[in-house]
């Protein structure tokens, strides 16, 4: 999102990606802003088609009830694209930050290896619904410890996203879980990842 302000010419260069977010932060609330906004780009021209912040608290406001339930808890969507092994299909909540659960601050990424493909190696429909059999039976053994936050899958290979509050044994509930799932070896990899950084490349 780009922001314009008259005086943000008369700011140094290096502060005024800064300003716009204090600016935001003061009109939106901290929490919004990372939740909804993504990355700032300040501009000293104004923009064709800009709106003021009454109008971004309505677009906002807008976002938040249509991408979240009646409970507030993330819709999904589904994405396709391009990656090195081919193209990609995915699927990510909305919101994908890391304000929408900062408790959960560990990366868990699932490997899972899938043979049953379409010509351009994606997976089949029955692929899918064994994915979808897995992310339940992932969720189901996190117990409010995390949540699958977002898939991809490209060239026989899937990667499901899970996010995990670090002081629980999720990671290892997670292993156990994948333990003996068909079609080739399931690897798990953990990493700390506070800010949400490993799943950057799905987000809308």
């Amino acid at each position: 999102m780009t922001v314009y302000h008259p005086q943000l010419s008369e700011v140094s260069e290096d502060q005024r990606l800064g300003v716009c977010f204090i600016a935001l932060d003061t009109a939106l609330g901290e929490e919004m802003t990372e939740t909804w906004i993504g990355e700032l780009q300040p501009v000293t021209t104004p923009p064709l088609d800009g709106f003021g912040l009454a109008g971004l608290r309505a677009v906002v406001r807008d976002l938040r009830d249509e991408f979240t339930d009646a409970e507030g808890h993330p819709q999904w969507i589904s994405l396709q694209g391009t990656g090195p092994r081919g193209p990609v299909t995915a699927g990510a909540q909305v919101p994908l930050a890391a304000a929408s659960a900062p408790q959960l601050d560990q990366h868990i990424v699932v490997a899972v290896p899938y043979g049953e493909r379409e010509d351009d190696g994606l997976p089949s429909a029955g692929t899918l619904a064994e994915l979808e059999r897995l992310k339940s039976h992932v969720t189901d053994r996190l117990e409010e410890q995390g949540r699958v936050v977002a898939h991809e899958c490209s060239g026989g290979l899937c990667l499901v996203h899970v996010y995990a509050d670090g002081a629980t044994p999720a990671a290892d509930q997670i292993k156990a879980a994948v333990t003996g799932w068909p079609d080739g070896t399931v690897k798990v990899s953990v990493e700390t990842d506070p800010g949400w950084s490993g799943v950057a490349h799905l987000r809308g």
